[in-house]
């Protein structure tokens, strides 16, 4: 009976110490996954930016220990939230005040004609920025042109 009681013990230590395959902090990374990777066990987004450690290892491949993976002074949550790629320096949120919409990337091009899905192009707008005509996908778009000869 006395060895009974040793192994129950024991087994309770373990459950206090955290086993490898646990994860305290329920950011989708075990602690050891977490260790691996360098990012806080106790901390479900190491870097603060917005994403679990879990999301950005496993559904986004953002690096959690830095908030804006590609360098273009957004942060990774900033991004997904924004339906932008937080892997892609060139492309972030749009600082002129409209929504880019998700479904940019379904949009299939036909042609150049009348009744067809155009081509995709970019414009600068008013602020300096560029935009991509299927980045407001889900919004009426205004073209004013001109041409001078």
């Amino acid at each position: 009976m006395h060895r009974w009681w040793v192994w129950a013990f024991a087994a309770l230590g373990l459950l206090f110490l955290g086993c490898p395959d646990s994860d305290a902090d329920e950011d989708g990374l075990t602690k050891a996954e977490e260790e691996e990777l360098g990012t806080d066990p106790d901390n479900p987004d190491t870097d603060g930016d917005g994403l679990s450690d879990g999301e950005e290892v496993n559904e986004h491949g953002t690096d959690p220990l830095e908030a804006d993976s590609d360098g273009d002074e957004w942060d990774d949550g900033e991004e997904v939230d924004d339906g932008t790629d937080p892997l892609d320096e060139a492309d972030h949120p749009y600082s002129g005040g409209w929504p880019i919409d998700a479904c940019r990337s379904s949009i299939q091009p036909e042609a150049d004609e009348v009744g067809s899905v155009a081509l995709p192009f970019n414009l600068m707008d008013q602020f300096g920025e560029t935009v991509r005509f299927y980045d407001f996908c889900d919004h009426v778009i205004v073209l004013v042109c001109g041409a001078f000869s």
